[in-house]
C-alpha cells in the first residue's frame, strides 16, 4: 500500500491505496500457470510474448525494505523546491526555471521566464538536470 493525498471538495485527506492494484505476485515458477490463470480475480498472467514475464532478483526485499506500518514510502524527489534547472528535449529544450512544487508520477511545476511574463510548465522530471 502507499499514502495517496486526495484533494476533494475543499478538504485534504491521505488514504491507503494499493502500489500495484490489480496484480499478485508468485513466488515459485510452477509447472503450468492453469491453476494461477484459473483463480477468481486472476484475469491473466503479466507475459513477454509468450513467456511469463519476471521481476528482479531482490525487487520485493526492497519494497519490503521501505515499508514502515503497511505504507511503503515513495522515494525522495530528485529536485527540491526552489531548485534551478534546465528542460532538455522537448519544446522548452534548453531553458533554464526554478522548480516551484513535485508532483506525483515524476512530475514537477517549474517557473519558466517566457516573453518577459513568469509562466508555470508542468515538465517530467527526466526531462529536467540541475542548472
Amino acid at each position: 500500500m502507499v499514502l495517496k493525498h486526495i484533494r476533494h471538495a475543499r478538504r485534504a485527506y491521505a488514504v491507503h491505496r494499493p502500489l500495484f492494484p490489480g496484480y499478485i505476485f508468485v513466488q515459485a515458477v510452477p509447472q503450468s500457470w492453469r491453476p494461477i490463470s484459473g483463480t477468481f480475480g486472476v484475469r491473466s498472467v503479466v507475459q513477454n510474448g509468450d513467456t511469463p514475464a519476471f521481476l528482479p532478483t531482490g525487487f520485493i526485499e526492497s519494497l519490503k525494505a521501505r515499508e514502515k506500518c503497511g505504507v511503503i514510502s515513495r522515494s525522495l524527489a530528485p529536485f527540491e523546491n526552489g531548485q534551478v534547472v534546465a528542460i532538455t528535449g522537448g519544446y522548452f529544450d534548453g531553458l533554464v526555471g526554478r522548480v516551484v512544487e513535485m508532483r506525483e508520477r515524476d512530475r514537477a511545476v517549474l517557473l519558466l521566464n517566457l516573453l518577459n511574463r513568469q509562466t508555470k510548465v508542468h515538465v517530467d522530471t527526466r526531462a529536467l538536470r540541475e542548472a
